[in-house]
């Protein structure tokens, strides 16, 4: 160990050891050269919940577009958004999401239940600006209870729209069947650092 004014030299660094501090810390020396440990941020997820939804054929059961914006409250009152399919021609129905003040997001995330034997196809989509046509990310079929979803969007850029307004939509690709019944309990956007859903 050399010591040289203000500077300090620890030798080979495979001869280094320090002890103390804890995963996810660093050592650091504050202004006055003293050494202490303090915590590295963490990167905290950023959440953009629906400003508004649009219901396009099916029946409404219950619910509004708060209703999708806090996960897991389906069992409270109005704590999901329920429709049925109706009885109508292909598309049986489809669901227009808005967020608005959207900086930037790499994944949609959502937790729905729908009719697990219903055998039909629901299209996770978002308006391509660029485009001018409904990308679909993910689909999902029956589920029979309440199912997590976490799509992941590489890039964000062409779903942005000039007033940082995003469109997602669910799209009901079959024939109604008025025994099918959806319950969103939420659905947002998310600009997140966790890694893709396994």
């Amino acid at each position: 160990l050399d010591v040289t004014g203000a500077n300090v030299a620890l030798g080979n660094v495979g001869n280094v050891h320090i002890y103390g501090g804890t995963t996810g810390q660093l050592l650091s020396t504050d202004n006055l050269g003293n050494l202490e440990w303090i915590d590295l941020p963490t990167p905290d997820t950023v959440t953009y919940t629906a400003n508004s939804l649009i219901q396009t054929n099916g029946v409404y059961v219950s619910g509004n577009v708060l209703s999708t914006s806090t996960f897991g409250d389906y069992a409270t009152s109005n704590g999901a958004y329920v429709l049925t399919d109706g009885t109508g021609s292909a598309p049986a129905w489809y669901i227009d999401f808005d967020f608005l003040n959207v900086v930037k997001f790499n994944r949609v995330v959502m937790n729905i239940n729908y009719t697990q034997s219903s055998g039909h196809t629901i299209y996770v989509q978002l308006y391509n600006n660029l485009t001018s046509v409904w990308d679909s990310i993910g689909t999902y079929t029956g589920l029979g209870s309440y199912y997590a979803f976490a799509l992941e969007v590489i890039d964000e850029a062409n779903y942005l729209d000039t007033l940082n307004t995003v469109r997602l939509r669910l799209y009901h690709s079959n024939a109604g069947n008025s025994g099918h019944q959806t319950s969103i309990d939420y659905v947002a956007l998310e600009q997140s650092f966790q890694g893709p859903q396994g």
